[in-house]
């Protein structure tokens, strides 16, 4: 008895008959198409036609680079598809460019960019190829004053509208010039005037980032509402030498 990848077992030899070796059939079909990975190599016509009878074998995908490799954003058109060939893949971009993905049927919605290096999940039907559950990466920085100011504290020191819904996965400030000493430099972002953080962001004495603080900011309200009103309050400042203020707010948008 064999096994594949999948450890499922295959029917020996001594019991081969025309079914058997149809079901074993299936099971290597299967086998490859989720442990496989599938090329999908691109030239420097930065542009190729994926068949649907590629797509049908793999889960899984890798755009590579063929000899001479892509100078440019790579377009690649998926398709055309029928009832049986719909469903999840997964793609990652190798190569140093940004990847769009479209239908071959015409892509009534916005196409699939993949930045490089990166792995997504894609979903595909009989006129789209789009995000799977329509979740992409969101990162927004927001300069709080201007490059010569110094910063003091106070609430609404600035007010936008979210872009996007977004779930909140990280917030950041940064400094163009540190404070020296006295009280720790402390942020607080707010949603509709309710504070997202439980613990608040602070950048310590001669540092430029939160990222190096010693109390790192805890999001307690991590789902943003499409145009919801954010506000920015600077809640503490120290020796009032800091200038340039950015918030950084890091997540992904669906």
């Amino acid at each position: 008895m064999g096994s594949n990848n999948l450890e499922g077992a295959r029917i020996g030899d001594n019991q081969t008959s025309g079914q058997n070796r149809t079901a074993n059939d299936a099971l290597n079909t299967l086998d490859a198409a989720i442990t496989a990975t599938g090329p999908v190599d691109v030239d420097d016509t930065n542009a190729r036609v994926v068949a649907m009878g590629t797509l049908s074998s793999y889960f899984r995908f890798l755009i590579g680079a063929l000899s001479p490799p892509p100078t440019a954003d790579v377009q690649l058109t998926i398709g055309p598809f029928n009832h049986k060939q719909r469903g999840l893949t997964l793609w990652k971009n190798d190569l140093s460019y940004p990847a769009t993905l479209e239908h071959s049927d015409g892509q009534t919605e916005p196409a699939v960019v993949i930045p490089p290096g990166a792995m997504v999940l894609v979903d595909f039907d009989s006129e789209n190829v789009r995000w799977a559950n329509k979740a992409q990466p969101f990162h927004m920085v927001l300069p709080v004053g201007d490059e010569a100011t110094a910063i003091t504290a106070g609430t609404g020191k600035l007010t936008f509208r979210m872009p996007a819904r977004v779930w909140l996965t990280e917030v950041r400030a940064s400094l163009k010039t540190a404070q020296a000493t006295g009280s720790i430099f402390t942020v607080d972002i707010n949603e509709g005037g309710v504070s997202l953080l439980s613990t608040k962001i602070t950048i310590d004495n001669t540092e430029k980032t939160s990222k190096t603080a010693v109390a790192a900011p805890v999001i307690s309200d991590k789902a943003l509402a499409d145009d919801a009103e954010i506000t920015i309050d600077v809640d503490q400042v120290g020796d009032g030498t800091a200038v340039g203020l950015k918030i950084t707010l890091i997540g992904i948008s669906y």
